[in-house]
């Protein structure tokens, strides 16, 4: 793995490839880059160090708005939530939960506010 930066961006995107052509600035130890090589890379836009992450499957929509299920008092309690961002199959809750608390992330289909719900498998 090597770390580097952008250095440039072009502006225009290929159409075909849905691409765009990045140059960044890598640090070569040990020659193991040689010129006409590719391969894919991982851009950091920015850190979240006390974000709240949630499997995307735990934020539902309903009625327009986004919201998550935890369980408070051993039963479910229905939260609004606010995404901030979303990678892959995780979501960054900016508003809605806090840390510590327990997100229902199965089931969270057919559960409605206030039932009595047991935790299995988790903490």
């Amino acid at each position: 793995m090597f770390t580097g930066y952008v250095k440039s961006v072009s502006p225009a995107v290929d159409q075909m490839s849905r691409t765009i052509k990045v140059e960044v600035a890598l640090g070569n130890t040990g020659l193991k880059l040689r010129p006409g090589m590719y391969g894919r890379a991982e851009v950091l836009l920015a850190r979240h160090h006390k974000a709240v992450v949630v499997p995307s499957a735990a934020v539902l929509e309903a009625g327009g708005f986004p919201k998550a299920f935890v369980v408070s008092g051993g039963k479910a309690q229905a939260r609004e939530v606010r995404v901030a961002a979303q990678a892959g199959d995780l979501s960054m809750v900016e508003s809605g939960l806090a840390f510590g608390d327990t997100v229902i992330v199965a089931g969270q289909y057919t559960v409605v506010d206030g039932a009595p719900v047991e935790i299995v498998g988790g903490k």
